[in-house]
């Protein structure tokens, strides 16, 4: 892997094991990303506007939460 892609993925990192999409440029693309990142087994958080499109936060669920 090269160092370029090494940064770019810590550079999406967030704080507590959450991590953030790719800006996408349309809120319909967000919402359809999220129900397949749901659908992978991810929990998520709704999606948010930033300058360079729509980002969501996700993170793999919890042992607790699998139920």
């Amino acid at each position: 892997m090269s160092s370029t892609t090494a940064t770019a993925q810590q550079a999406i990192k967030t704080k507590r094991g959450w991590h953030e999409t790719l800006p996408l440029p349309k809120i319909e693309q967000a919402k359809l990303y999220r129900r397949v990142l749901k659908g992978l087994g991810y929990r998520t958080r709704a999606p948010q506007e930033r300058e360079s499109g729509f980002v969501i936060r996700y993170r793999p669920l919890l042992q607790r939460e699998r139920g």
